[in-house]
């Protein structure tokens, strides 16, 4: 359904520089603000038509010289983030609740990211947080006594979203062992292939380019081999079924929240079919595997292409049989059932004299 939309994105980058740095960088310029304006947007999940605003700020870089010992092991490690602010609102109001929700907050999000990077013997450390935390608007309020659910619990998160090890192993082997993210899709939206993740689609859920912030990530022994005589590289993943149940497939507002379907916010749909994460067709605790060929075909290796496999469960959740659940529609349960995924792309640049008339 199109509706009309107001998005506003305000950007402002700071730079602090701790105790012990040496950095050969020209001052930052503060005050720099960026806004941009995007009408007609497609609101398809929610049917609704609200006015956002995000800030992004307080970007953190702190490096350390490879002179100074005051941090000791810390020497060389690099640490990152933002403090980032989602808002949004109702411009119409909404049929589920018995006040007039036109201008309330619908949304009111806060989240800091910090990342820390550095060297460890002959590997790389890298270690990626966030805390999110949600003010429940009155507007939440009102959809949570209906739905009789603790939103904070869906909405607020503690979480330890990335810890790995890159190892390189000689020349043509690189490792990275721990929780990641691994990305096989090729276009910026959509991604037919990117299959290894499922998404978090429950607090938000327009399309954003910044999938990595959406995307759960997963504990991987992730192996990249360099066959430069085949002009191609050969990536091998395992997951040995050591994430929490939740991590595996996507993730969306059955609860009850803002983004659940129109006409159903304040219901929790969960109550009706449960998801039942260790099913015989589909368990979380199962090994996933798989592997990746990508490459470059042409005299001037101007195509490019891959080849895919992966044993893994399907991102989105299906209704199965399910003795164990409770008999109130006839013993069903959502589950994430096992699939077998093949697949490949190709992908390349078209000549402007091919086109040429």
């Amino acid at each position: 359904m199109m509706k009309t939309g107001l998005k506003l994105g305000i950007l402002a980058m700071l730079s602090m520089v701790m105790p012990g740095n040496v950095l050969a960088e020209e001052p930052v310029e503060s005050g720099a603000v960026e806004v941009q304006s995007e009408s007609a947007a497609v609101d398809a999940q929610a049917e609704s038509v609200t006015a956002e605003v995000q800030t992004d700020s307080a970007a953190v870089t702190n490096t350390e010289s490879a002179g100074d010992s005051r941090l000791g092991f810390m020497n060389g490690f690099e640490l990152n983030g933002y403090l980032r602010h989602y808002m949004s609102m109702n411009l119409q109001n909404q049929p589920e609740t018995k006040s007039n929700d036109a201008g309330k907050l619908s949304m009111n999000r806060l989240s800091l990211l910090l990342q820390l990077r550095g060297p460890i013997g002959p590997g790389t450390v890298t270690a990626i947080g966030r805390i999110t935390r949600e003010q429940m608007t009155d507007y939440l309020r009102d959809l949570q006594r209906t739905a009789g659910t603790d939103f904070r619990s869906q909405y607020d998160e503690n979480e330890l979203r990335e810890l790995y090890l890159d190892i390189p192993v000689g020349d043509r082997i690189k490792l990275r062992l721990g929780k990641q993210q691994v990305v096989w899709g090729e276009t910026d939206v959509f991604q037919a292939m990117d299959v290894v993740h499922g998404y978090n689609h429950s607090w938000r859920s327009f399309l954003e380019g910044e999938t990595e912030e959406w995307r759960k990530p997963l504990i991987l022994g992730n192996a990249k081999i360099a066959v430069p005589e085949l002009k191609g590289t050969l990536q091998l993943l395992v997951r040995p079924g050591l994430d929490r149940s939740r991590d595996i497939g996507n993730t969306y507002d059955m609860f009850g929240g803002r983004w659940q379907q129109n006409a159903s916010r304040g219901f929790n749909l969960n109550a009706l079919f449960p998801l039942n994460y260790h099913h015989p067709d589909g368990d979380t605790d199962e090994i996933h595997y798989g592997g990746r060929w990508a490459g470059t075909i042409g005299q001037r290796n101007d195509l490019s292409y891959s080849l895919n496999y992966y044993h893994t469960q399907a991102q989105n959740p299906v209704l199965f049989p399910d003795a164990a659940a409770p008999a109130m529609f006839g013993s069903h349960a959502y589950i994430f059932p096992t699939v077998d995924i093949y697949g490949g792309t190709l992908s390349g640049q078209v000549p402007i004299e091919a086109l040429d008339t």
